[in-house]
This record gives structure tokens, C-alpha cells and sequence, in this order.
């Protein structure tokens, strides 16, 4: 059995696909094939069933996955050493961080990342949203930043994304005794009536990933420019401003559903949005700055499981 056929296997025992595991290991749906049927040869018994439309393990193929999912992170463990050691992997990573993901998350994969690279340190500075500039001006190496409305949302090539670290529904801020707060969730089209902040220093198509300009029934939302000029230079919105104008009655505000949770502040609530896709939690860097470090911060990222932010 060689790397190649497990990987194949745990890719496909995944997706549960042929063409979604195909396109991930960048083989063809008969190439993957191939490999299967020549590990269920080489096994003694089949390690999935599959008809014209889904693909799931035998009860075979589930036993192998435990035991094949812990060999391939041993030896991923291996590798990741390997290369540290070859590249002198070691020093700093400045890491930006929106207050929204919350502090003990991202102290949690700063840990991961020291205990794994001993001789690496993280520094930890707090963003605001969409502040990709710190990146490109070099204010920090590292951006964990939510990514809403998928790859496409960043809109710059010369950044990069790496692992999708957590997933959270999405939400609007309001005052606790706002009329919106007695409802279970809203839709879009629920809140056009009310001022919705936004920030006209966060870039497109981030900005309008993260508070569209209409409604999927077409209905035009009201926005409010909450940017404010100091210095000749465009201040992003902090969370905890756009906090502060909704308890003031200012605006209501689109944000995830964890945000109360990680910043807690008396007399405000979060109602779920039932037609806006959820958020990712990303890293995000410079293309053509990854040093060996970064790159061991972002490969320590890797092994996280996906899970709902707490």
C-alpha cells in the first residue's frame, strides 16, 4: 500500500464522491477508480458500495478509515518535523485577529502552532474587519478574519487563503428592545427598513459579501457609512464601535451569531438570518511573503477539524 492509494482513500471516504474526491486530488473520477478497486484487492473486501448516485463506506471501509486516518497523521506529524528541521523552521509570526472570533480560539491554535514548532512564537494584535491593508502594508504576517460568501469575497490576487478553521451562521445586531428582538430569525427582506452600518473603507466585493446592497428579492437595503477620517487615513469600524451605535440606536448591524459570546455587552441581541450563506474563519497572507515560519503557522492549521465557534 503506498501514500498515494491512502490518501485517495480518505479523500474519497470524505466526500463521498468520485468527481469531488477526483477534482481534490487533482486526478481523474477513472484514476480514483483505479486506485480504490486496487486497495480493495489488496484489503480482501470492499471498502465502499457505491450505486449511480451516492457512495458510502461498508462497515469494512469505516474500520479501515480509523485506523488509516491515524497512520496518515502520524506520518503527516513526520513530514511537518521533517520539513522543520530541513528549513530551520523557527521565529515569529505576527497575527492579526478580529475580536468576533474570539480570544480563547485563536489562543487555542496559537498553542497548537508553538507546542508543534517549539522554536516559533506568535504575536497576536487585533484587526478590524476587512483590514487587508495591515497585510500588504507588513503590519502583520497573518490575518484570521472571517470570509464571507466564499473565495471570491476577498477579491485580491495577491492574497492568499488558507484552511477553513470554523463555520458560524449569520446574524443582526439590535438593541434588546427593538421590535426585530421577538423574532426567532429575520430574512433580508425584514430589514429594509431599518439603517444597516456599513464601512465604505472595507473593499469590494468583501464589503458587499458582508452586507449586500439588495435583497435576493431585489429590495434595496438602507446602509449607513459608519468610516470615519483621522489622520488622512480611513479608520475601519471595530466591533466594539458598531456595538456602541447600535446601543445607540444609530443602525442595526450584520455580524455572525457568536458575537455576544465573545463580545459580551448588556442590552443588545443577536437574531439569526435565515437567506445569508454562513462565515468562515480563514488565515489569510501576502502572496510572495510566505517565509518557511508562515508557512508552518498555516500548515499547523491544517489539522483543525472545522466546528462552530463558542
Amino acid at each position: 500500500m503506498d501514500f498515494r492509494a491512502l490518501e485517495t482513500f480518505l479523500v474519497l471516504a470524505e466526500e463521498l464522491h468520485f468527481g469531488h474526491a477526483a477534482e481534490r486530488l487533482f486526478l481523474s473520477k477513472a484514476r480514483v477508480s483505479q486506485i480504490i478497486r486496487s486497495l480493495e484487492q489488496e484489503v480482501g473486501a470492499p471498502l465502499f458500495d457505491r450505486t449511480s448516485r451516492r457512495v458510502w463506506l461498508t462497515p469494512v471501509g469505516a474500520r479501515f478509515r480509523q485506523r488509516a486516518s491515524r497512520g496518515m497523521e502520524e506520518l503527516r506529524a513526520g513530514m511537518r518535523e521533517a520539513k522543520a528541521a530541513t528549513r530551520e523552521v523557527g521565529g515569529l509570526v505576527r497575527l492579526g485577529y478580529l475580536p468576533s472570533i474570539g480570544p480563547e480560539f485563536v489562543q487555542q491554535l496559537v498553542r497548537e502552532f508553538e507546542d508543534r514548532y517549539p522554536r516559533c512564537r506568535a504575536s497576536l494584535s487585533v484587526a478590524a474587519l476587512g483590514d487587508f491593508d495591515a497585510l500588504q502594508a507588513g503590519l502583520v504576517d497573518v490575518l484570521l478574519t472571517w470570509l464571507p460568501g466564499g473565495l471570491t469575497a476577498l477579491g485580491s490576487d495577491r492574497l492568499a487563503i488558507g484552511p477553513v478553521l470554523a463555520m458560524e451562521g449569520r446574524a443582526v445586531l439590535v438593541p434588546s428592545d427593538h421590535l426585530l428582538a421577538q423574532k426567532a430569525a429575520v430574512s433580508l427582506d425584514d430589514l429594509v427598513e431599518y439603517p444597516l452600518l456599513t464601512d465604505t473603507s472595507v473593499p469590494n466585493p468583501f464589503r458587499e459579501a458582508w452586507i449586500p446592497s439588495v435583497t435576493r428579492t431585489g429590495r434595496r437595503l438602507r446602509h449607513v457609512d459608519q468610516a470615519r477620517r483621522g489622520d488622512a487615513r480611513v479608520r475601519l469600524t471595530m466591533v466594539q464601535d458598531a456595538m456602541m451605535a447600535v446601543a445607540r440606536g444609530e443602525c442595526l448591524h450584520l455580524t455572525v451569531e457568536s458575537l455576544l459570546r465573545q463580545v459580551p455587552q448588556a442590552n443588545l441581541a443577536l437574531v439569526p438570518i435565515t437567506d445569508m450563506p454562513p462565515c468562515a474563519i480563514v488565515p489569510v497572507w501576502r502572496r510572495g511573503n510566505e517565509t518557511a515560519t508562515i508557512r508552518a503557522f498555516v500548515d499547523s492549521l491544517r489539522s483543525e477539524t472545522p466546528i462552530t465557534v463558542h
